[in-house]
Parts: C-alpha cells; sequence; structure tokens
C-alpha cells in the first residue's frame, strides 16, 4: 500500500486531484499547461508521511455484488477507499453465509479489494450461527444452547424473538465452533481478519456452569480461543471483539489475547456535542472510563504484541443518524478527545446507502486519520471551490440550510427518520416534537431547493452536481413530509379516542390517507440510485411504515378483526413462486352478509415480504360449486402486502340457505437474495367485519321517581339530584358536560310531564 499510498498522495498534492465521491463523473481532474508540467517535473521533493491511526476500516453494508451494476458500484467505492488511503475493508458475516452470493464476492469484488493492498475482513454480527447453525446441530446437542428461565432453548432466538448466544462453557459446543470456524479460514484465504461478534444484544446462557461467570469475561475467553485456534491455521490473523452492550465492559479476570483489537460501540450518542463533552451520552456518564479502562487493558501485552483499542464510531452513517451533508461541527473536537483516551483506530461504519450524502464526511474523516489538526471547516470550503466551482457560494448556502434542517443529532432516536419504527408506531399520545421538528425541516429543505434548482441548468460538469444535490434535498424534504403527515395522524386519532363521535372518525381516516399517500410517493421513487441519494425506503423500510400504518388504521376502522389463519415459511416450498391459502370463513361470516368483508395481513416471523396476488372471497354449494362473490386484486398491480394496510371484499348479493364461504388468497414470498427456507416468511391472516358503533355520550337512570311526582315544579338542580350518571364518555369535557345536562332534562320532563306543563315545552329549551 505504500507506494500506491504515495502516488494518490503525489496526485492529491502536487498536482491536485480530488477523489471527494467514489465515481470517476465526480473526480476533481486538474488541467495544468506544458509551462506549469515541466516545472513540476523539475521539482525535487522528498517527503514522507504516516498516518495517526494506523486502523482504518470501512464496515461495508447495505448492497451486494447480484448484477454486473452493483459488481461495477461496489468496486468504485472500494477504488475510492484506497483513493482516500485507507487500509481496510470489512464485510459482514451475512454474505457468507449465503454461498452462492459468497462465490460472487470472492470471484468479482475480494480481488478488486486485494489488488489495491486493503485487507479484507469478515464479521460482526453473524459468526454463531453461521459455525454452530441450531438446524444442524440443536436436535442431537440442545446443551449446546443457552438455557434461558431454566430450559435449554436449542436455537439462537428465544420464543419472544430475542436474539440468544450459545453456551459458551461447553466444551464440545465451543470445540465444533472453533473448528468451524477454522475450516472456513483454511478454505477462505483471501480474508485477512475477522470479526466474531456476539448476537445483536442477545441473551447469554443461564446454565449453572456459565452464570457464575461474568459475561464479559465469557465473551474474551471465547475470543481468545478463536485467536489461538485462527493463528494456528493462518498465523497473523488478527481478531475484533466487540465492546458493546450487555458485554462492553472490560472482562474482570480475562486479559485480551494479543493478536485482538477492541472495538468499543457507544450507543445513542447526541452528536450535537463533542465525544469529551457529558452531554453526548447523557443516559451513560461513565462513557469515557470505558474507552480508557480498555485501553488500559490492551496495553502491555507479550513478545511485543498487544490488542489495539478501536472506536467504532458512527460519525458518517446516514442509516439510524439522518441526513448531515457536511462534516458535523464536532468532529475537530472528537479527534482531540479520541487521541487524549488513547484509540488507536477506527471501525467506521459507511455503507453503500446515502453515499452521496455521506461522501465528504468520509473524505473529511479520511484525512484527519492522517493528520488529524486539519481542519474539517478549511477542508468543507476547499470542496466546495473544488467541486461547485464559481457557484460554490450557493451550494454552501444550501448545505446550510440542510445542516439547519436537521436539529436533531441524536443517533438511533432523531425525529428526522420516518422509517424509524419508534417514529411510527401506535401510541396513546402524538410524539411529542414530530410535528415542529418536521415542518422546520421541509421549510428549510425548499430553501435549499429553490436555491438549488436553477442551478441543474449549468455548464457541464456542474449541472449534474447540483442535479445529485437537488435529488438528495428534494427526497429528504419529501420524507419530512411523511413525517409531517404522521404527526398529523397522531393528532387526529389522539383527539378521535378523546371524543368518540362520526365526525372525528371521518377525519382521522382522512389524515390516515394522506400519510399513506405521502409514503407511497416515496415508494414509488425508490430504485438502488435513490439509495445512492440516501432515500432509505427499500423493501424493507417501507414494509415497516406500512405495518405501522396498518395498526393506526386498526384504531379507525368500524370492525371486529379475527384471525382466521397462517402462512408459514414451509408452505412455499423454498420458492418464490405464488401458493394459494384456504380457509373456512363460514362461521365467521354466518348471517353477517351480504356486506364488506375486510382483510389484513400481519407478519409474525422471517426476513422476508410477502406479495398478494388477489384474495377472493367464494360461496361454495352443496355440491361443490364455487362462485366468486367479490375479489381484491389491486387493478392488476401486485405488491406487498403491507404496501395497503386493508384489502375489501364487498359481498352486494343476499346467500342463499345455509351457504359455505371459503376465502382465497394467493401469496408470495419474496426474495432477492437467499433463500426463502433461510430467511423466512410467516404471517397472520385477519378478517374484519362490520361492528355496531356506540356513539353515545352517557348512560343514565333515574332514582327516586316516587319524588318526582310534580316535577313541573322543581328546579333543574333538584331534577339532576335525582340523575344517577353511570358511563360518561364525556368526563372533564366542558362543552359536553353542557350538553349532557341538559339531555337529561329535557328527557325527564318529556317523560314525566303533561303536554300542558309551562316548561321545556313552553319554549324554554
Amino acid at each position: 500500500r505504500a507506494l500506491l499510498y504515495a502516488v494518490y498522495d503525489f496526485l492529491e498534492t502536487s498536482l491536485g486531484y480530488r477523489w471527494y465521491f467514489p465515481y470517476p463523473e465526480d473526480n476533481i481532474t486538474p488541467s495544468l499547461s506544458p509551462a506549469a508540467f515541466d516545472r513540476l517535473l523539475q521539482t525535487v521533493e522528498d517527503r514522507e508521511t504516516e498516518p495517526a491511526f494506523s486502523f482504518r476500516s470501512r464496515e461495508f453494508r447495505d448492497v451486494a455484488p447480484t448484477t454486473d451494476k452493483t459488481d461495477g458500484l461496489i468496486v468504485h467505492q472500494i477504488d475510492w477507499w484506497a483513493k482516500l488511503r485507507m487500509n481496510r475493508f470489512l464485510l459482514n458475516f451475512n454474505y457468507a453465509s449465503n454461498t452462492e452470493l459468497w462465490a460472487r464476492w470472492q470471484t468479482r469484488i475480494l480481488p478488486e479489494i486485494k489488488r489495491r493492498g486493503m485487507l479484507v475482513g469478515l464479521g460482526e454480527h453473524g459468526s454463531y450461527p453461521l459455525f454452530l447453525p441450531p438446524h444442524r446441530y440443536a436436535n442431537d446437542h440442545p446443551e449446546w444452547y443457552c438455557e434461558i428461565d431454566g430450559k435449554r432453548i436449542g436455537a439462537m432466538h428465544t420464543e419472544s424473538g430475542d436474539w440468544a448466544q450459545f453456551c459458551t462453557t461447553n466444551p464440545e459446543a465451543v470445540a465444533t465452533y472453533l473448528e468451524n470456524f477454522a475450516a472456513f479460514v483454511r478454505e477462505h484465504p483471501e480474508v485477512d481478519f475477522y470479526y466474531p461478534a456476539p448476537n445483536d444484544i442477545g441473551l447469554w446462557c443461564e446454565c449453572a456452569t456459565c452464570r457464575d461467570i461474568p459475561v464479559p469475561d465469557r465473551y474474551m475467553q471465547l475470543n481468545n480461543q478463536v485467536a489461538e485456534k485462527l493463528n494456528a491455521v493462518k498465523p497473523g490473523t488478527r481478531i475484533m471483539h466487540l465492546a458493546y452492550s450487555n458485554h462492553s465492559l472490560p472482562p474482570e479476570n480475562t486479559q485480551p489475547h494479543p493478536m485482538i483489537d477492541v472495538d468499543v460501540a457507544v450507543w445513542g450518542r447526541d452528536f450535537s456535542y463533542p465525544l469529551c463533552d457529558p452531554r453526548t451520552m447523557p443516559e451513560d456518564p461513565e462513557y469515557l472510563d470505558l474507552f480508557r479502562n480498555w485501553a488500559a487493558l490492551c496495553s502491555g501485552n507479550n513478545n511485543g504484541e498487544s490488542a489495539r483499542l478501536l472506536y467504532h464510531w458512527k460519525i458518517m452513517r446516514h442509516y439510524w443518524l439522518g441526513l448531515h451533508l457536511t462534516p458535523l461541527p464536532v468532529i475537530d473536537e472528537d479527534f482531540n478527545c479520541i487521541r487524549k483516551v488513547g484509540i488507536n483506530g477506527f471501525d467506521l461504519p459507511l455503507a453503500y446507502l446515502g453515499i452521496w450524502t455521506k461522501a465528504l464526511n468520509a473524505y473529511v474523516v479520511a484525512n484527519k486519520t492522517w493528520n488529524p489538526d486539519l481542519s474539517a471547516a478549511a477542508l468543507t470550503r476547499r470542496f466546495m471551490a473544488d467541486y461547485y466551482g464559481e457557484h460554490a457560494d450557493t451550494a454552501q448556502r444550501a448545505y446550510e440550510l440542510v445542516a439547519e434542517a436537521f436539529r436533531d443529532k441524536r443517533y438511533g432516536r432523531s425525529l428526522t427518520l420516518a422509517w424509524f419504527p419508534d417514529t411510527s408506531k401506535v401510541r396513546a399520545e402524538p410524539l411529542e416534537g414530530l410535528g415542529d421538528n418536521a415542518r422546520h425541516a421541509a421549510d428549510r429543505l425548499d430553501e435549499a431547493l429553490a436555491l438549488v434548482k436553477s442551478l441543474q441548468n449549468a455548464p457541464p460538469p456542474l449541472d449534474s452536481r447540483f442535479q445529485k444535490l437537488h435529488t438528495v434535498i428534494r427526497h429528504a424534504r419529501d420524507e419530512q413530509r411523511v413525517l409531517v403527515a404522521l404527526d398529523a395522524l397522531m393528532q387526529e386519532c389522539h383527539a378521535y379516542q378523546q371524543e368518540e363521535s362520526e365526525a372525528m372518525r371521518m377525519r382521522a381516516l382522512e389524515s390516515w390517507d394522506k400519510a399513506k399517500i405521502a409514503a407511497d410517493h416515496l415508494a414509488s421513487v425508490y430504485s438502488l440510485r435513490e439509495d445512492e441519494a440516501g432515500l432509505y425506503w427499500d423493501g424493507a423500510s417501507h414494509k415497516q411504515l406500512h405495518d405501522a400504518l396498518a395498526r393506526w388504521r386498526l384504531l379507525l376502522e368500524a370492525a371486529d378483526w379475527h384471525k382466521i389463519g397462517e402462512w408459514e415459511t414451509e408452505h412455499f416450498n423454498n420458492s418464490t413462486a405464488p401458493i394459494t391459502r384456504r380457509f373456512d370463513v363460514t362461521d365467521a361470516l354466518q348471517d353477517k352478509l351480504p356486506g364488506l368483508v375486510q382483510l389484513r395481513f400481519e407478519y409474525t416471523g422471517g426476513e422476508l415480504g410477502a406479495s398478494l396476488r388477489g384474495a377472493a372471497l367464494l360461496q361454495q354449494d352443496h355440491a361443490g360449486n364455487e362462485t366468486t362473490l367479490a375479489e381484491d386484486r389491486h387493478g392488476g398491480f401486485v405488491g406487498y402486502i403491507h404496501e395497503n394496510a386493508v384489502y375489501r371484499l364487498n359481498v352486494e348479493t343476499a346467500p342463499p340457505p345455509a351457504p359455505r364461504y371459503i376465502l382465497e388468497v394467493e401469496l408470495a414470498a419474496y426474495a432477492t437474495s437467499g433463500s426463502v427456507a433461510e430467511r423466512g416468511c410467516n404471517g397472520a391472516i385477519f378478517l374484519g367485519l362490520p361492528k355496531k358503533v356506540d356513539h353515545s355520550i352517557a348512560t343514565i337512570r333515574l332514582a327516586s321517581l316516587s319524588d318526582m311526582s310534580d316535577v313541573s315544579d322543581m328546579s333543574d338542580g333538584d331534577i339532576m339530584k335525582h340523575v344517577v350518571r353511570d358511563e360518561s364518555k364525556a368526563a372533564g369535557e366542558k362543552k359536553h358536560e353542557e350538553h349532557f345536562a341538559m339531555g337529561i332534562l329535557c328527557f325527564i320532563r318529556r317523560s314525566l310531564c303533561s303536554s300542558s306543563c309551562g316548561c321545556y315545552f313552553g319554549g324554554r329549551l
């Protein structure tokens, strides 16, 4: 790498080449006159540089080499990472779990990393199920897997869906895990280092042997054995160790193997504040001690080798943090703090997703890993001048407006993320600050769009650069509009729950329609290219939001729901071809037709989505002949079941005596990688039938009628003393209290007074 990086450094420092983005069309290529080139050739310069941080790894996610197009895009990103003079490329174990996919990585992608001298890594969550798969071992060896609440679960998921590890004190389980791991290393010499992280936030075994050993010690003991085993197979293989979640603390009684690099990950940072400012981790005041204690443990190992301390730094990740086009203002102070606490390098999550939005961040971080004293602001100003030329000031202002739009910089909790489950989930109270935050962001982004719009017609190559910027900002603005619509839905649903009237229900349904339209608009423009622009709206995120919208809809639908069936992974026979599921719904529909029958689908497990080809309600006579009463095929559109929250079958004809009803649905599992059997697709089907909605505000009864014989002579207050309110739905609502009292008085007087009475019949009401 040294020679290659020296050439790149010369091209950039002496000639003015710039690689701010991964793609050739975005390169800054200098134009030198012959005289200037001659002068350059006559210049003698001897310059030696070395990086301040020796470990500079990119954790690559979100896209796999499945087509020639994706292969080319990934190679561009590899080439760019080398031009930034970074030295590692870390892939996820999930890629290796798919034999066909990993073969494509081996033949088409990994050689591109190796030919640039970078190291290939494989890891993060996923080594435990890859090298000790429960489907292979659990039946014969349930004791190899975790004991939870006194029971061996024989899997790496609990019944509630939580991840679990395996029994790391069981000698046979550990030996099998290590041998399978070693076999993989023998078969794949192209991998230089490994990162066997535990299952994400998984439970640990509670058996008698395990429970006496602190989790951090158990995990380090296991990884020490991994390091020993792998170095016996391939000397020099280093192992990364994840300090995070329930295994974040240093072990109490276990020294790290000298071939281990400890990667510290702190969750929930507020990037409004620098790393050394306690406000950046308000829920974990001791987070800096975590770095310091690990730094102390990692130093001073034997034979001149020592464990290194790394920072899993999410500062330039789009996923979970949101759109930040320019380097966050804390970056310079972060580097100062990083040096103080003794960090030796970086594990940098930087996905294919949103690369247009994070490229400048990556460029600045990469430069500062070589020279931390460089100013992020100065590098940003140089980028503006180089990339946007004479329109640099306009671009700078647009970038500033984007920065002003996204004030919430809390990782994993930001109000700016429309796809994030916590943002859209059904809740009793609207999410505080969501609407104000989204409206503020949308307004600022509209301002930025206005600045950039006219410059899309600038001379090449500026036109394409402003077009990319416009696309990024427009998608971000549209995502905020989804949040504005979602906030309106929450507000209307809350109002409906307070005042259960048909008018309020219809208003909430109207808000639901607007939220769905906004979400569907984003889905309609989604493509792999839109991922580069930061529109995280692939199948999974679209599915998640529409699942949430479906639950909101259930609050508003005037229907009683009944589970009538399921689909399981095995029903698809490991194929993406459509299947037909039929259910006898005669009992459920007894005496309910003609009328509207509704269907909804709910995922219960697996990674894959299911597409619905159609749903139909059939009527079957005594001879077995079937007639279609109603069907819903979306006008021929085939889409995910979650893209429409509720499906409607409207039966208009009256049934014959004693009919049988059959519900028929045509489903297909959808998989772009991996098999249906491996990734799973499970769900339940619910039937919705109209229910009677009680919109009365109170139930009342009268007491002591014998005392009310001459009601015309009684005051309103005296009458009210004899009224017992049983179930007021309007308690605390003043206007309803007034209507309630007036209604009761009118009712009593109408019931007890004679027609000649001069009270309310006489015009007082």
